[in-house]
């Protein structure tokens, strides 16, 4: 019997050590015993109440939880959400989210789960918050350069072909009807640098035309979809502003060898002739892309003429 307590007084101190707050809720009366919480949380001006969803509604709209993560927490907290949930399910509840620490915000977890004396009619559930910042931030730092990776081209560091299919996959999937400005562009003459001067010159001469496009059309909107090929996706762009960003484009590039296209169109919800490529082919992409400039918008005599 003494082993047993020593067990259960040890394993209270881990858990009053790995959570900041545990609370035991009845859903069905509203009350909850709290059985480990800071003493500053219990604060009207913090939005604390007797009731344990008024308290934590009023938390999230006192401040206390980061704006972009109010909907989540409310929606997880909601009384029908969670007494629904506990009658039809044994999985817990957790939703992660910031709450405010002192003068900063961080990243915490919380966790319900079914009670051992739970019943259909006492819902009664345990609610455990343990600060998790340090480690989700960390795992989001790691998950945004894995996306870097894997969507972002290496040597310009413009996004890369994946990229650029993900964008024809969600413009497809959302029937976006808005202006969709495009401008292709092929390097000519790569091959030829490469073959003559080596690849190191080979890639000044990308590095220096991304940075052109970078210049007039912004990171965001700039792929770099194969060795020599480029194109940019401008949503929701009327066609006076993409033709004089294009035309200005044109007039910094004179003088190179380098044919671009470009003009503005609208992609046809449940067309059969969709913008959006059928493979990943380059040849494909190119004339999905020309499909949409012929039929797209006059763009400036000049700026056409330079098609390939």
């Amino acid at each position: 019997m003494k082993h047993t307590d020593t067990l259960l007084e040890d394993s209270m101190r881990i858990l009053a050590r790995t959570y900041h707050k545990i609370l035991k809720i009845n859903l069905t009366t509203n009350e909850h015993l709290d059985i480990k919480t800071y003493e500053e949380e219990v604060d009207l001006q913090k939005g604390y109440a007797p009731g344990i969803f008024e308290w934590m509604r009023g938390f999230a709209e006192s401040g206390q939880v980061y704006p972009d993560d109010q909907d989540a927490y409310l929606r997880t907290t909601s009384p029908k959400y969670l007494k629904q949930h506990f009658r039809v399910s044994d999985d817990p509840v957790d939703v992660t989210y910031r709450r405010r620490t002192k003068n900063e915000f961080r990243w915490v977890m919380m966790e319900l789960i079914k009670a051992s004396d739970y019943t259909d009619d006492s819902q009664t559930v345990m609610l455990y918050i343990r600060d998790i910042h340090t480690s989700h931030v960390r795992e989001m730092e790691a998950q945004k350069r894995l996306e870097q990776v894997a969507y972002q081209d290496s040597l310009t560091k413009l996004k890369n072909h994946l990229s650029f299919q993900e964008q024809c996959r969600e413009c497809a999937e959302n029937n976006i009807e808005q202006e969709i400005g495009v401008l292709f562009a092929d390097l000519n003459g790569l091959k030829m640098i490469n073959d003559l001067y080596g690849h190191e010159r080979g890639n000044q001469y990308i590095l220096s035309f991304a940075q052109k496009l970078r210049e007039h059309f912004g990171d965001a909107n700039c792929y770099r979809i194969s060795g020599d090929e480029f194109l940019v996706i401008i949503i929701g762009i009327c066609k006076d502003q993409f033709c004089a960003s294009a035309e200005a484009f044109d007039q910094s590039i004179k003088g190179t060898s380098v044919p671009i296209a470009a003009g503005t169109g609208r992609s046809s919800p449940g067309s059969s002739r969709s913008w959006l490529p059928q493979n990943t082919a380059c040849t494909r992409i190119r004339s999905a892309f020309m499909f949409l400039i012929r039929n797209s918008s006059a763009m400036p005599s000049s700026v056409n003429t330079r098609m390939k």
